[in-house]
Protein backbone atom coordinates (compact mmCIF):
# COMPACT_ATOMS: atom_id res chain seq x y z
CA UNK A 1 0.00 0.00 0.00
CA UNK A 2 2.84 2.40 0.80
CA UNK A 3 4.59 1.75 -2.50
CA UNK A 4 1.37 1.98 -4.52
CA UNK A 5 0.00 5.14 -2.88
CA UNK A 6 1.83 7.60 -5.19
CA UNK A 7 1.18 5.50 -8.30
CA UNK A 8 -1.87 7.45 -9.54
CA UNK A 9 -0.01 10.77 -9.50
CA UNK A 10 3.12 9.21 -11.02
CA UNK A 11 1.07 7.47 -13.73
CA UNK A 12 -0.64 10.73 -14.64
CA UNK A 13 2.77 12.32 -15.23
CA UNK A 14 4.11 9.43 -17.32
CA UNK A 15 0.94 9.35 -19.46
CA UNK A 16 1.91 12.78 -20.77
CA UNK A 17 4.43 11.13 -23.14
CA UNK A 18 3.15 7.57 -23.51
CA UNK A 19 -0.19 5.92 -24.25
CA UNK A 20 -2.16 3.98 -21.61
CA UNK A 21 -1.48 0.59 -23.26
CA UNK A 22 2.19 1.32 -23.94
CA UNK A 23 2.76 2.26 -20.31
CA UNK A 24 1.43 -1.09 -19.12
CA UNK A 25 3.62 -2.89 -21.66
CA UNK A 26 6.75 -1.02 -20.58
CA UNK A 27 6.01 -1.53 -16.88
CA UNK A 28 5.57 -5.26 -17.13
CA UNK A 29 8.31 -6.02 -19.63
CA UNK A 30 10.70 -4.03 -17.44
CA UNK A 31 9.54 -5.82 -14.30
CA UNK A 32 9.71 -9.20 -16.10
CA UNK A 33 13.34 -8.62 -17.09
CA UNK A 34 14.24 -7.50 -13.58
CA UNK A 35 12.46 -10.43 -11.95
CA UNK A 36 14.00 -12.94 -14.35
CA UNK A 37 17.50 -11.76 -13.42
CA UNK A 38 16.78 -11.78 -9.68
CA UNK A 39 14.61 -14.89 -9.36
CA UNK A 40 16.33 -17.46 -11.60
CA UNK A 41 18.87 -18.45 -8.91
CA UNK A 42 16.16 -18.59 -6.23
CA UNK A 43 13.35 -20.62 -7.78
CA UNK A 44 13.33 -23.84 -9.74
CA UNK A 45 11.09 -24.02 -12.79
CA UNK A 46 7.58 -25.31 -12.13
CA UNK A 47 5.26 -26.26 -14.97
CA UNK A 48 1.63 -25.23 -14.73
CA UNK A 49 -0.52 -28.35 -14.31
CA UNK A 50 -2.91 -29.12 -17.15
CA UNK A 51 -5.95 -28.62 -14.91
CA UNK A 52 -4.68 -25.16 -13.84
CA UNK A 53 -3.79 -23.76 -17.26
CA UNK A 54 -7.16 -22.13 -17.89
CA UNK A 55 -7.17 -20.53 -14.43
CA UNK A 56 -3.58 -19.35 -14.93
CA UNK A 57 -4.33 -17.71 -18.29
CA UNK A 58 -7.55 -16.07 -17.07
CA UNK A 59 -5.73 -14.72 -14.00
CA UNK A 60 -2.86 -13.43 -16.12
CA UNK A 61 -5.32 -11.72 -18.50
CA UNK A 62 -6.75 -9.71 -15.59
CA UNK A 63 -3.45 -7.81 -15.21
CA UNK A 64 -3.28 -5.97 -18.57
CA UNK A 65 -7.06 -5.45 -18.51
CA UNK A 66 -6.93 -3.81 -15.07
CA UNK A 67 -4.00 -1.51 -15.81
CA UNK A 68 -5.17 -0.42 -19.24
CA UNK A 69 -8.61 0.47 -17.81
CA UNK A 70 -6.99 2.22 -14.84
CA UNK A 71 -4.69 4.28 -17.09
CA UNK A 72 -7.57 5.30 -19.37
CA UNK A 73 -9.63 6.37 -16.35
CA UNK A 74 -6.68 8.35 -14.95
CA UNK A 75 -6.75 10.57 -18.02
CA UNK A 76 -10.16 11.96 -16.99
CA UNK A 77 -9.86 11.83 -13.18
CA UNK A 78 -7.63 13.74 -10.81
CA UNK A 79 -5.26 11.87 -8.51
CA UNK A 80 -7.46 12.18 -5.42
CA UNK A 81 -10.49 10.71 -7.15
CA UNK A 82 -8.44 7.84 -8.57
CA UNK A 83 -7.12 6.95 -5.12
CA UNK A 84 -10.61 7.02 -3.61
CA UNK A 85 -11.66 4.11 -5.79
CA UNK A 86 -9.26 1.93 -3.83
CA UNK A 87 -11.73 2.25 -0.95
CA UNK A 88 -14.12 0.03 -2.89
CA UNK A 89 -11.62 -2.82 -3.10
CA UNK A 90 -12.48 -4.21 0.34
CA UNK A 91 -16.19 -4.27 -0.44
CA UNK A 92 -15.64 -5.80 -3.87
CA UNK A 93 -13.19 -8.38 -2.53
CA UNK A 94 -15.67 -9.48 0.12
CA UNK A 95 -18.42 -9.99 -2.47
CA UNK A 96 -16.28 -11.65 -5.16
CA UNK A 97 -14.41 -13.90 -2.72
CA UNK A 98 -17.74 -15.06 -1.34
CA UNK A 99 -18.94 -15.93 -4.84
CA UNK A 100 -15.76 -17.55 -6.20
CA UNK A 101 -14.21 -19.07 -3.06
CA UNK A 102 -17.25 -19.55 -0.85
CA UNK A 103 -15.62 -17.40 1.86
CA UNK A 104 -17.76 -16.68 4.90
CA UNK A 105 -18.03 -13.06 6.04
CA UNK A 106 -18.78 -12.02 9.60
CA UNK A 107 -21.78 -9.65 9.93
CA UNK A 108 -19.72 -6.91 11.59
CA UNK A 109 -17.14 -7.09 8.81
CA UNK A 110 -19.91 -6.50 6.29
CA UNK A 111 -21.06 -3.43 8.19
CA UNK A 112 -17.55 -1.94 8.44
CA UNK A 113 -16.78 -2.49 4.77
CA UNK A 114 -20.18 -1.11 3.76
CA UNK A 115 -19.49 2.06 5.76
CA UNK A 116 -16.13 2.43 4.00
CA UNK A 117 -17.86 2.16 0.63
CA UNK A 118 -20.44 4.80 1.55
CA UNK A 119 -17.68 7.09 2.81
CA UNK A 120 -15.79 6.71 -0.47
CA UNK A 121 -18.89 7.67 -2.47
CA UNK A 122 -19.45 10.76 -0.33
CA UNK A 123 -15.81 11.81 -0.63
CA UNK A 124 -15.93 11.50 -4.41
CA UNK A 125 -19.02 13.67 -4.54
CA UNK A 126 -17.27 16.38 -2.51
CA UNK A 127 -14.22 16.20 -4.77
CA UNK A 128 -16.13 16.25 -8.05
CA UNK A 129 -15.88 19.25 -10.33
CA UNK A 130 -18.52 20.32 -12.88
CA UNK A 131 -16.16 19.63 -15.77
CA UNK A 132 -15.29 16.11 -14.61
CA UNK A 133 -15.86 13.39 -17.19
CA UNK A 134 -18.11 11.01 -15.26
CA UNK A 135 -17.28 8.16 -17.65
CA UNK A 136 -13.97 7.94 -15.80
CA UNK A 137 -15.85 6.77 -12.70
CA UNK A 138 -17.31 3.78 -14.54
CA UNK A 139 -13.97 2.89 -16.14
CA UNK A 140 -12.06 3.10 -12.85
CA UNK A 141 -14.71 1.04 -11.05
CA UNK A 142 -14.40 -1.59 -13.80
CA UNK A 143 -10.63 -1.60 -13.26
CA UNK A 144 -11.15 -2.18 -9.53
CA UNK A 145 -13.51 -5.12 -10.19
CA UNK A 146 -10.95 -6.71 -12.53
CA UNK A 147 -8.16 -6.25 -9.96
CA UNK A 148 -10.21 -7.89 -7.22
CA UNK A 149 -11.04 -10.86 -9.48
CA UNK A 150 -7.30 -11.21 -10.12
CA UNK A 151 -6.48 -11.28 -6.40
CA UNK A 152 -9.23 -13.79 -5.62
CA UNK A 153 -8.25 -16.15 -8.47
CA UNK A 154 -4.58 -15.82 -7.51
CA UNK A 155 -5.50 -17.34 -4.13
CA UNK A 156 -6.14 -20.72 -5.76
CA UNK A 157 -2.89 -20.69 -7.77
CA UNK A 158 -0.79 -19.79 -4.73
CA UNK A 159 -1.81 -23.07 -3.11
CA UNK A 160 0.36 -24.98 -5.62
CA UNK A 161 2.95 -22.67 -7.16
CA UNK A 162 5.85 -20.48 -6.03
CA UNK A 163 5.18 -16.73 -5.99
CA UNK A 164 8.29 -15.95 -8.04
CA UNK A 165 7.38 -18.34 -10.84
CA UNK A 166 3.75 -17.25 -10.99
CA UNK A 167 4.37 -13.51 -10.99
CA UNK A 168 7.30 -13.68 -13.40
CA UNK A 169 5.23 -15.66 -15.91
CA UNK A 170 2.34 -13.20 -15.61
CA UNK A 171 4.68 -10.26 -16.17
CA UNK A 172 6.07 -11.76 -19.38
CA UNK A 173 2.61 -12.65 -20.69
CA UNK A 174 1.30 -9.12 -20.02
CA UNK A 175 4.24 -7.41 -21.70
CA UNK A 176 4.30 -9.67 -24.76
CA UNK A 177 0.52 -9.49 -25.30
CA UNK A 178 0.59 -5.69 -25.29
CA UNK A 179 3.81 -5.25 -27.30
CA UNK A 180 2.03 -4.87 -30.69
CA UNK A 181 -0.17 -2.11 -29.24
CA UNK A 182 2.89 -0.19 -28.06
CA UNK A 183 4.15 -0.10 -31.65
CA UNK A 184 0.78 1.18 -32.93
CA UNK A 185 0.12 3.72 -30.16
CA UNK A 186 1.20 7.33 -30.54
CA UNK A 187 4.08 7.63 -28.06
CA UNK A 188 6.48 10.53 -27.62
CA UNK A 189 9.46 8.87 -25.98
CA UNK A 190 11.79 11.57 -27.29
CA UNK A 191 10.18 14.08 -24.93
CA UNK A 192 11.00 12.19 -21.72
CA UNK A 193 12.89 14.27 -19.17
CA UNK A 194 14.89 13.08 -16.16
CA UNK A 195 12.00 13.40 -13.71
CA UNK A 196 9.64 11.39 -15.90
CA UNK A 197 12.30 8.71 -16.35
CA UNK A 198 12.52 8.40 -12.56
CA UNK A 199 8.71 8.15 -12.41
CA UNK A 200 8.75 5.36 -14.99
CA UNK A 201 11.45 3.51 -13.06
CA UNK A 202 9.37 3.87 -9.89
CA UNK A 203 6.35 2.32 -11.63
CA UNK A 204 8.44 -0.60 -12.90
CA UNK A 205 10.40 -1.37 -9.74
CA UNK A 206 8.18 -0.33 -6.85
CA UNK A 207 4.61 -0.41 -8.18
CA UNK A 208 5.01 -3.51 -10.35
CA UNK A 209 7.88 -5.78 -9.30
CA UNK A 210 7.88 -5.17 -5.54
CA UNK A 211 4.13 -4.60 -5.10
CA UNK A 212 3.04 -7.71 -7.01
CA UNK A 213 5.39 -9.93 -5.01
CA UNK A 214 4.31 -8.42 -1.68
CA UNK A 215 0.64 -8.56 -2.67
CA UNK A 216 0.92 -12.25 -3.60
CA UNK A 217 2.81 -12.98 -0.37
CA UNK A 218 0.09 -11.24 1.66
CA UNK A 219 -2.69 -13.12 -0.12
CA UNK A 220 -0.91 -16.43 0.44
CA UNK A 221 -0.45 -15.74 4.16
CA UNK A 222 -3.84 -14.23 5.12
CA UNK A 223 -6.13 -14.56 2.11
CA UNK A 224 -7.57 -11.84 -0.19
CA UNK A 225 -10.22 -10.35 2.11
CA UNK A 226 -7.94 -9.20 5.01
Amino acid sequence: SLFCAPSFAVTKDVLSFTGPVSLVCIRFLGAACLMTVLCVPLHSKTKIRKEDRCLYLVTAAMIPLHYVLSNIASLSLNETESIMFSSFQSLLTMIIASLLLGSKIKPLTSIYIGMAGIGAVLLMEFQSSPSLVKTGYAVMMSAMVVWVIYCVLLTKLLEYYRIGNLIRGQFWLTGIILLPWMIIEDNQFGQIDGGQLVCLAYLIICCTFICFVLNAKGIKEIGPIP
